[in-house]
Protein backbone atom coordinates (compact mmCIF):
# COMPACT_ATOMS: atom_id res chain seq x y z
CA UNK A 1 0.00 0.00 0.00
CA UNK A 2 1.39 3.39 -0.92
CA UNK A 3 0.32 6.83 0.21
CA UNK A 4 0.08 9.57 -2.41
CA UNK A 5 3.29 11.48 -2.83
CA UNK A 6 5.11 9.51 -0.13
CA UNK A 7 7.41 6.52 0.18
CA UNK A 8 6.26 3.15 1.43
CA UNK A 9 7.62 3.73 4.95
CA UNK A 10 5.62 6.93 5.28
CA UNK A 11 2.52 5.06 4.11
CA UNK A 12 2.95 2.40 6.80
CA UNK A 13 3.56 5.06 9.45
CA UNK A 14 0.49 6.95 8.27
CA UNK A 15 -1.80 3.94 8.53
CA UNK A 16 -0.33 3.07 11.92
CA UNK A 17 -1.13 6.59 13.08
CA UNK A 18 -4.66 6.19 11.85
CA UNK A 19 -5.09 2.91 13.70
CA UNK A 20 -3.67 4.34 16.93
CA UNK A 21 -5.97 7.35 16.66
CA UNK A 22 -9.16 5.40 16.09
CA UNK A 23 -11.07 4.44 19.20
CA UNK A 24 -14.16 2.40 19.94
CA UNK A 25 -17.27 3.73 21.57
CA UNK A 26 -19.96 2.04 23.57
CA UNK A 27 -23.57 2.18 22.56
CA UNK A 28 -25.82 4.03 25.02
CA UNK A 29 -27.22 1.66 27.60
CA UNK A 30 -24.18 -0.60 27.64
CA UNK A 31 -24.54 -2.06 24.16
CA UNK A 32 -21.89 -3.79 22.12
CA UNK A 33 -18.65 -1.89 21.49
CA UNK A 34 -18.54 -0.31 18.04
CA UNK A 35 -15.49 0.67 16.04
CA UNK A 36 -14.88 4.25 14.99
CA UNK A 37 -13.72 4.57 11.39
CA UNK A 38 -11.48 7.24 9.92
CA UNK A 39 -13.83 7.97 7.03
CA UNK A 40 -17.36 7.06 6.06
CA UNK A 41 -18.20 7.22 2.35
CA UNK A 42 -21.70 7.55 0.94
CA UNK A 43 -21.73 5.09 -1.98
CA UNK A 44 -25.48 5.00 -2.63
CA UNK A 45 -25.11 6.36 -6.17
CA UNK A 46 -22.25 4.05 -7.16
CA UNK A 47 -24.56 2.23 -9.58
CA UNK A 48 -25.22 5.35 -11.67
CA UNK A 49 -23.35 6.26 -14.85
CA UNK A 50 -21.89 9.66 -13.93
CA UNK A 51 -21.32 10.01 -10.20
CA UNK A 52 -21.25 6.23 -9.98
CA UNK A 53 -18.16 5.99 -12.13
CA UNK A 54 -16.53 8.70 -10.03
CA UNK A 55 -17.20 6.67 -6.87
CA UNK A 56 -16.08 3.36 -8.34
CA UNK A 57 -12.82 4.77 -9.65
CA UNK A 58 -11.81 6.77 -6.57
CA UNK A 59 -12.94 4.84 -3.47
CA UNK A 60 -10.35 2.01 -3.85
CA UNK A 61 -7.52 4.56 -3.85
CA UNK A 62 -9.02 6.25 -0.79
CA UNK A 63 -9.06 2.84 0.91
CA UNK A 64 -5.35 2.36 0.16
CA UNK A 65 -4.44 5.76 1.60
CA UNK A 66 -6.51 5.45 4.78
CA UNK A 67 -6.08 1.71 5.27
CA UNK A 68 -8.89 -0.47 4.03
CA UNK A 69 -10.03 -1.46 7.53
CA UNK A 70 -10.39 2.22 8.45
CA UNK A 71 -13.18 2.99 5.96
CA UNK A 72 -16.92 2.45 6.21
CA UNK A 73 -18.93 2.30 2.99
CA UNK A 74 -22.63 3.07 3.05
CA UNK A 75 -24.75 1.87 0.15
CA UNK A 76 -27.90 0.14 -0.96
CA UNK A 77 -29.35 -3.09 0.42
CA UNK A 78 -27.31 -5.15 -2.06
CA UNK A 79 -23.54 -4.93 -1.77
CA UNK A 80 -22.19 -3.55 -5.07
CA UNK A 81 -19.90 -5.83 -7.06
CA UNK A 82 -17.16 -3.22 -7.36
CA UNK A 83 -16.85 -3.06 -3.54
CA UNK A 84 -16.35 -6.82 -3.06
CA UNK A 85 -12.52 -6.69 -3.22
CA UNK A 86 -12.47 -3.94 -0.58
CA UNK A 87 -14.76 -5.88 1.73
CA UNK A 88 -12.62 -8.98 1.29
CA UNK A 89 -9.64 -6.93 2.48
CA UNK A 90 -11.42 -5.67 5.59
CA UNK A 91 -13.52 -2.66 4.63
CA UNK A 92 -16.88 -2.36 6.37
CA UNK A 93 -20.21 -1.94 4.59
CA UNK A 94 -23.43 -0.60 6.04
CA UNK A 95 -26.55 -1.23 3.96
CA UNK A 96 -29.34 1.33 3.88
CA UNK A 97 -32.63 1.77 2.08
CA UNK A 98 -32.48 5.55 2.49
CA UNK A 99 -32.53 7.12 -0.96
CA UNK A 100 -30.54 10.26 -1.82
CA UNK A 101 -32.39 13.54 -1.31
CA UNK A 102 -35.01 11.92 0.95
CA UNK A 103 -35.71 12.68 4.61
CA UNK A 104 -34.72 9.18 5.75
CA UNK A 105 -31.13 9.78 4.74
CA UNK A 106 -30.69 12.32 7.53
CA UNK A 107 -30.88 9.52 10.07
CA UNK A 108 -28.36 7.56 8.02
CA UNK A 109 -25.98 10.53 8.10
CA UNK A 110 -26.34 10.82 11.90
CA UNK A 111 -25.52 7.13 12.31
CA UNK A 112 -22.48 7.40 10.05
CA UNK A 113 -21.29 10.52 11.81
CA UNK A 114 -21.50 8.75 15.17
CA UNK A 115 -18.93 6.13 14.15
CA UNK A 116 -16.70 8.04 11.68
CA UNK A 117 -14.19 10.81 12.18
CA UNK A 118 -15.02 12.24 8.77
CA UNK A 119 -17.80 11.80 6.22
CA UNK A 120 -17.29 12.11 2.46
CA UNK A 121 -20.37 12.64 0.29
CA UNK A 122 -19.39 12.30 -3.42
CA UNK A 123 -22.48 14.36 -4.37
CA UNK A 124 -24.39 17.16 -2.68
CA UNK A 125 -26.94 14.95 -0.92
CA UNK A 126 -25.58 15.87 2.51
CA UNK A 127 -26.46 16.22 6.20
CA UNK A 128 -28.58 19.24 7.01
CA UNK A 129 -27.12 19.50 10.51
CA UNK A 130 -23.43 19.73 11.31
CA UNK A 131 -22.04 16.49 12.71
CA UNK A 132 -18.84 14.67 11.77
CA UNK A 133 -16.26 16.54 9.73
CA UNK A 134 -17.77 16.73 6.24
CA UNK A 135 -16.25 16.74 2.76
CA UNK A 136 -18.53 17.06 -0.27
CA UNK A 137 -17.93 16.70 -4.00
CA UNK A 138 -20.08 19.06 -6.06
CA UNK A 139 -20.18 18.06 -9.74
CA UNK A 140 -22.30 20.94 -11.02
CA UNK A 141 -24.94 23.53 -10.11
CA UNK A 142 -27.17 22.74 -13.06
CA UNK A 143 -30.33 22.17 -10.94
CA UNK A 144 -30.08 25.83 -9.90
CA UNK A 145 -29.69 27.09 -13.46
CA UNK A 146 -31.95 24.95 -15.63
CA UNK A 147 -35.59 24.88 -14.58
CA UNK A 148 -38.13 23.11 -16.82
CA UNK A 149 -41.72 22.94 -15.58
CA UNK A 150 -42.92 22.36 -12.05
CA UNK A 151 -40.62 19.37 -11.55
CA UNK A 152 -37.65 21.54 -12.39
CA UNK A 153 -38.85 24.16 -9.92
CA UNK A 154 -39.10 21.52 -7.18
CA UNK A 155 -35.62 20.22 -8.03
CA UNK A 156 -34.25 23.75 -7.86
CA UNK A 157 -35.78 24.30 -4.44
CA UNK A 158 -34.40 20.99 -3.17
CA UNK A 159 -30.98 21.68 -4.64
CA UNK A 160 -30.92 25.07 -2.94
CA UNK A 161 -31.66 23.45 0.45
CA UNK A 162 -28.88 20.89 0.05
CA UNK A 163 -26.32 23.28 -1.41
CA UNK A 164 -26.92 25.72 1.44
CA UNK A 165 -26.24 22.80 3.79
CA UNK A 166 -22.97 22.23 1.91
CA UNK A 167 -22.07 25.89 2.41
CA UNK A 168 -22.87 25.74 6.13
CA UNK A 169 -21.54 22.33 7.11
CA UNK A 170 -18.75 21.21 4.77
CA UNK A 171 -15.20 21.62 5.99
CA UNK A 172 -14.03 21.30 2.40
CA UNK A 173 -15.70 21.08 -0.98
CA UNK A 174 -14.23 19.21 -3.94
CA UNK A 175 -15.29 20.08 -7.47
CA UNK A 176 -14.57 18.53 -10.88
CA UNK A 177 -13.71 21.78 -12.66
CA UNK A 178 -12.59 25.32 -12.02
CA UNK A 179 -15.88 26.44 -13.56
CA UNK A 180 -17.93 24.75 -10.84
CA UNK A 181 -15.57 26.16 -8.21
CA UNK A 182 -16.14 29.69 -9.49
CA UNK A 183 -19.92 29.16 -9.44
CA UNK A 184 -19.81 27.97 -5.82
CA UNK A 185 -17.90 31.10 -4.85
CA UNK A 186 -20.07 33.49 -6.87
CA UNK A 187 -23.52 32.01 -6.30
CA UNK A 188 -23.33 30.39 -2.86
CA UNK A 189 -20.61 32.42 -1.16
CA UNK A 190 -18.34 29.46 -0.41
CA UNK A 191 -14.85 30.72 0.42
CA UNK A 192 -12.33 29.83 -2.34
CA UNK A 193 -9.91 28.46 0.26
CA UNK A 194 -12.48 25.78 1.17
CA UNK A 195 -12.74 24.48 -2.40
CA UNK A 196 -10.39 22.19 -4.33
CA UNK A 197 -10.93 21.52 -8.04
CA UNK A 198 -9.81 18.04 -9.15
CA UNK A 199 -10.77 17.05 -12.71
CA UNK A 200 -12.35 13.74 -13.63
CA UNK A 201 -10.38 11.12 -15.53
CA UNK A 202 -10.48 8.85 -18.55
CA UNK A 203 -10.20 5.10 -18.14
CA UNK A 204 -7.13 3.38 -19.60
CA UNK A 205 -9.32 1.13 -21.77
CA UNK A 206 -10.33 4.14 -23.89
CA UNK A 207 -6.74 4.60 -25.03
CA UNK A 208 -6.35 0.92 -25.98
CA UNK A 209 -8.80 1.07 -28.93
CA UNK A 210 -6.31 0.92 -31.80
CA UNK A 211 -8.58 -0.71 -34.41
CA UNK A 212 -11.73 1.03 -35.62
CA UNK A 213 -14.69 -1.38 -35.49
CA UNK A 214 -16.51 -2.23 -38.71
CA UNK A 215 -19.95 -0.65 -39.11
CA UNK A 216 -22.70 -1.17 -41.67
CA UNK A 217 -23.41 2.59 -41.97
CA UNK A 218 -21.44 5.67 -40.88
CA UNK A 219 -22.84 7.55 -37.89
CA UNK A 220 -22.35 10.45 -35.52
CA UNK A 221 -22.89 9.91 -31.83
CA UNK A 222 -24.33 11.56 -28.76
CA UNK A 223 -23.79 10.02 -25.30
CA UNK A 224 -25.82 11.29 -22.34
CA UNK A 225 -29.27 11.97 -21.00
CA UNK A 226 -31.98 14.17 -22.50
CA UNK A 227 -32.21 16.77 -19.74
CA UNK A 228 -32.92 20.28 -21.07
CA UNK A 229 -29.37 21.52 -20.43
CA UNK A 230 -27.99 18.88 -22.80
CA UNK A 231 -29.53 20.62 -25.84
CA UNK A 232 -30.49 17.32 -27.46
CA UNK A 233 -33.39 19.02 -29.22
CA UNK A 234 -30.92 21.40 -30.85
CA UNK A 235 -28.81 18.47 -32.02
CA UNK A 236 -31.84 16.68 -33.50
CA UNK A 237 -32.93 19.84 -35.31
CA UNK A 238 -29.46 20.48 -36.72
CA UNK A 239 -28.99 16.89 -37.82
CA UNK A 240 -32.37 16.93 -39.54
CA UNK A 241 -31.31 20.06 -41.43
CA UNK A 242 -28.14 18.44 -42.82
CA UNK A 243 -29.24 14.79 -43.02
CA UNK A 244 -30.14 15.09 -46.70
CA UNK A 245 -26.57 16.11 -47.61
CA UNK A 246 -24.52 13.67 -45.48
CA UNK A 247 -24.35 9.87 -45.29
CA UNK A 248 -24.15 9.53 -41.52
CA UNK A 249 -26.98 8.41 -39.26
CA UNK A 250 -27.39 9.74 -35.73
CA UNK A 251 -26.94 7.32 -32.84
CA UNK A 252 -27.93 8.40 -29.34
CA UNK A 253 -26.80 6.47 -26.27
CA UNK A 254 -29.29 7.12 -23.49
CA UNK A 255 -32.55 6.03 -21.96
CA UNK A 256 -35.24 5.66 -24.61
CA UNK A 257 -37.95 6.62 -22.13
CA UNK A 258 -36.56 10.16 -22.15
CA UNK A 259 -37.72 10.50 -25.75
CA UNK A 260 -41.10 8.89 -25.27
CA UNK A 261 -41.91 11.08 -22.26
CA UNK A 262 -41.15 14.42 -23.97
CA UNK A 263 -43.49 15.26 -26.86
CA UNK A 264 -41.01 17.48 -28.71
CA UNK A 265 -38.32 14.81 -28.73
CA UNK A 266 -40.88 12.17 -29.67
CA UNK A 267 -41.78 14.23 -32.72
CA UNK A 268 -38.15 14.44 -33.79
CA UNK A 269 -37.80 10.68 -33.47
CA UNK A 270 -40.74 10.25 -35.83
CA UNK A 271 -39.39 12.80 -38.35
CA UNK A 272 -35.90 11.27 -38.49
CA UNK A 273 -37.18 7.72 -38.86
CA UNK A 274 -34.44 5.20 -39.64
CA UNK A 275 -31.77 7.93 -39.67
CA UNK A 276 -31.94 7.91 -35.86
CA UNK A 277 -31.06 5.01 -33.60
CA UNK A 278 -31.30 4.99 -29.79
CA UNK A 279 -29.08 2.62 -27.81
CA UNK A 280 -29.47 1.96 -24.09
CA UNK A 281 -28.08 -0.39 -21.47
CA UNK A 282 -24.77 -0.89 -23.26
CA UNK A 283 -21.86 -2.57 -21.52
CA UNK A 284 -18.65 -0.58 -21.14
CA UNK A 285 -17.05 -2.65 -23.91
CA UNK A 286 -19.99 -2.02 -26.25
CA UNK A 287 -19.95 1.71 -25.51
CA UNK A 288 -16.23 2.03 -26.21
CA UNK A 289 -16.62 0.18 -29.50
CA UNK A 290 -19.54 2.42 -30.50
CA UNK A 291 -17.55 5.58 -29.74
CA UNK A 292 -14.44 4.31 -31.54
CA UNK A 293 -16.50 3.57 -34.66
CA UNK A 294 -18.24 6.97 -34.83
CA UNK A 295 -17.36 9.62 -37.41
CA UNK A 296 -18.02 12.29 -34.78
CA UNK A 297 -19.11 12.60 -31.16
CA UNK A 298 -21.21 15.67 -30.41
CA UNK A 299 -21.87 17.27 -27.01
CA UNK A 300 -24.03 20.37 -27.67
CA UNK A 301 -24.78 21.24 -24.02
CA UNK A 302 -25.89 24.62 -22.76
CA UNK A 303 -24.12 23.81 -19.49
CA UNK A 304 -21.89 21.10 -18.01
CA UNK A 305 -20.03 20.57 -14.77
CA UNK A 306 -17.25 18.68 -16.51
CA UNK A 307 -18.29 16.80 -19.67
CA UNK A 308 -16.54 13.42 -19.79
CA UNK A 309 -17.75 11.91 -23.13
CA UNK A 310 -15.63 14.27 -25.30
CA UNK A 311 -12.45 13.26 -23.48
CA UNK A 312 -13.28 9.57 -23.74
CA UNK A 313 -13.96 10.00 -27.45
CA UNK A 314 -10.65 11.83 -27.92
CA UNK A 315 -8.84 8.98 -26.18
CA UNK A 316 -10.52 6.52 -28.56
CA UNK A 317 -9.45 8.52 -31.60
CA UNK A 318 -12.94 9.80 -32.40
CA UNK A 319 -13.36 13.40 -33.64
CA UNK A 320 -15.30 15.63 -31.23
CA UNK A 321 -17.64 18.61 -31.57
CA UNK A 322 -18.72 20.51 -28.47
CA UNK A 323 -20.48 23.72 -27.58
CA UNK A 324 -18.57 26.65 -26.14
CA UNK A 325 -20.19 26.49 -22.69
CA UNK A 326 -17.63 27.45 -20.00
CA UNK A 327 -16.96 23.99 -18.53
CA UNK A 328 -16.34 22.46 -21.98
CA UNK A 329 -14.03 25.32 -22.89
CA UNK A 330 -12.02 24.25 -19.84
CA UNK A 331 -12.15 20.44 -19.97
CA UNK A 332 -12.10 20.08 -23.78
CA UNK A 333 -9.81 23.07 -24.30
CA UNK A 334 -7.77 21.25 -26.95
CA UNK A 335 -8.59 18.61 -29.54
CA UNK A 336 -12.26 19.50 -30.05
CA UNK A 337 -14.10 21.29 -32.82
CA UNK A 338 -16.39 23.97 -31.45
CA UNK A 339 -19.65 25.72 -32.25
CA UNK A 340 -21.03 28.90 -30.67
CA UNK A 341 -24.18 28.67 -28.60
CA UNK A 342 -25.02 32.33 -29.01
CA UNK A 343 -24.91 32.25 -32.82
CA UNK A 344 -28.14 30.98 -34.32
CA UNK A 345 -27.57 28.16 -36.79
CA UNK A 346 -23.92 27.70 -35.89
CA UNK A 347 -24.39 24.09 -34.71
CA UNK A 348 -26.06 23.24 -38.03
CA UNK A 349 -23.33 24.90 -40.08
CA UNK A 350 -20.39 23.40 -38.18
CA UNK A 351 -22.00 19.96 -37.95
CA UNK A 352 -22.73 19.85 -41.68
CA UNK A 353 -19.21 20.95 -42.55
CA UNK A 354 -17.56 18.32 -40.35
CA UNK A 355 -19.77 15.47 -41.51
CA UNK A 356 -19.09 16.32 -45.16
CA UNK A 357 -15.32 16.78 -44.86
CA UNK A 358 -13.36 13.85 -43.45
CA UNK A 359 -10.01 15.65 -43.52
CA UNK A 360 -11.39 18.57 -41.52
CA UNK A 361 -13.22 16.23 -39.14
CA UNK A 362 -10.09 14.20 -38.40
CA UNK A 363 -7.67 17.14 -38.22
CA UNK A 364 -7.66 17.25 -34.43
CA UNK A 365 -7.54 13.54 -33.57
CA UNK A 366 -3.85 13.57 -32.59
CA UNK A 367 -4.23 16.71 -30.53
CA UNK A 368 -7.30 15.24 -28.86
CA UNK A 369 -5.59 12.00 -27.83
CA UNK A 370 -2.71 13.98 -26.37
CA UNK A 371 -5.08 16.27 -24.46
CA UNK A 372 -7.15 13.37 -23.12
CA UNK A 373 -3.95 11.75 -21.85
CA UNK A 374 -3.73 14.50 -19.23
CA UNK A 375 -6.90 13.20 -17.59
CA UNK A 376 -6.62 9.77 -15.94
CA UNK A 377 -8.71 8.22 -13.20
CA UNK A 378 -5.50 7.18 -11.47
CA UNK A 379 -4.44 10.82 -11.16
CA UNK A 380 -7.95 11.88 -10.08
CA UNK A 381 -8.05 9.15 -7.45
CA UNK A 382 -4.60 9.98 -6.12
CA UNK A 383 -5.33 13.70 -5.84
CA UNK A 384 -8.72 13.10 -4.22
CA UNK A 385 -7.37 10.56 -1.74
CA UNK A 386 -4.51 12.90 -0.83
CA UNK A 387 -6.93 15.80 -0.33
CA UNK A 388 -9.19 13.70 1.89
CA UNK A 389 -6.22 12.52 3.95
CA UNK A 390 -5.01 16.10 4.40
CA UNK A 391 -8.46 17.24 5.50
CA UNK A 392 -8.68 14.34 7.96
CA UNK A 393 -5.29 15.20 9.45
CA UNK A 394 -6.30 18.84 9.86
CA UNK A 395 -9.21 17.74 12.01
CA UNK A 396 -7.24 15.50 14.36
Amino acid sequence: MAAVGAGSSRAVDGVAALQSTLVSWALPGGGEEVKTYAIGIDCRLSHSTGIGRYVREIVPQVADVFGVDNILLSGGPTTPEWAAPLLARGAAYRATEARPFRLAEQRMFRELGACCDMLWCPHFSVPWVRGARLVVTVHDLIPLHVVAGWKGAVRKLGARVYLNAVRRNASRVLTVSEQVKSELVRELGVAPARIRAIPNGVGAAWFALSIRPERPRPYLLYVGNVSPHKNVEGLLESFFAVSGQVPQDLVIVGEERGFTSRPVLKQWVARLGDRLRIESKLTDVELRALVAGADLLVLPSFEEGFGLPPLEAMAAGCPVLTSDCPALLETAAQGAHRFRLNVRGDLTAVLGGLLADENLRCSKIGEGRQWAGRFTWQRTAELTAAALRQIWEEGR
